[in-house]
C-alpha cells in the first residue's frame, strides 16, 4: 500500500466537498423509505382483514349451529348477511365454504352436507373435530396489495391470500341435519 499512487486532485476535491450531500443522501433514501410507508400501510389493511376474517368465519359458524335444520336458502341468507362483517372491503374477493362434518360409526369423519352445494357430499375429512358433530366454515379473502403491490407484480408480491377456519359444534348436541339440498 506504500506503492499507491495518489488520487488525482479532482477525485480529492469531490471526496471533500460537504455541499448537498444531504440532498444527494436524501435522494438515495426515498425510495426506501417511501416504499416501507406504503408497504406498512398495506400490511396494515392486511392485518385488519384478516381480523375481519375470522370473525366473519365465526359469526358465519355461529348462525348455522344455532338451527337443527338448515337449507340452502337459509345458508344463502346467512352468507349474505354475515358479509357484513367486511365493511368497507369488498366482498368480491371471499370464497366461503362452509361443511357439516360427523363421524361415523367406525370412528372417522365424513362431510354430510357443504355449501356451496356444488362440493360433494360424503367424503372423507382431514379434520378431527374434538365433537362427534361440527360445522366448519373456511373463508378466503385474495387481498390485491393497493399501495406498494404495484412495485413487485412481476416477483409475485402484489396478492396475499388470507385464510380464516372456525370449526364449531350445533348447539343442540345433534348435528346440523340439511334439507332441500
Amino acid at each position: 500500500m506504500k506503492n499507491m499512487p495518489s488520487p488525482p486532485s479532482c477525485v480529492r476535491r469531490f471526496g471533500a466537498d460537504t455541499h448537498a450531500a444531504s440532498a444527494v443522501e436524501f435522494a438515495l433514501i426515498l425510495p426506501i423509505m417511501l416504499l416501507l410507508l406504503l408497504a406498512t400501510v398495506d400490511i396494515a389493511r392486511a392485518i385488519d382483514i384478516k381480523t375481519k376474517l375470522t370473525i366473519l368465519s365465526r359469526t358465519i359458524s355461529d348462525f348455522v349451529t344455532q338451527g337443527q335444520t338448515i337449507t340452502p336458502a337459509n345458508l344463502a341468507d346467512i352468507v349474505r348477511a354475515s358479509k357484513s362483517v367486511m365493511y368497507p372491503y369488498s366482498d368480491s374477493s371471499i370464497t366461503i365454504d362452509i361443511q357439516s362434518i360427523r363421524q361415523q360409526p367406525d370412528l372417522s369423519y365424513k362431510i354430510d352436507w357443504s355449501y356451496p352445494p356444488a362440493n360433494a357430499a360424503n367424503r372423507a375429512t382431514t379434520l378431527t373435530p374434538p365433537d362427534t358433530s361440527v360445522v366448519r366454515t373456511s373463508v378466503t379473502y385474495v387481498y390485491n396489495l393497493e399501495f406498494a403491490g404495484f412495485l413487485l407484480p412481476r416477483l409475485g408480491l402484489d396478492k396475499i391470500t388470507l385464510r380464516s377456519t372456525t370449526a364449531m359444534a350445533p348447539r343442540w348436541g345433534a348435528p346440523v341435519e340439511a334439507s332441500n339440498f
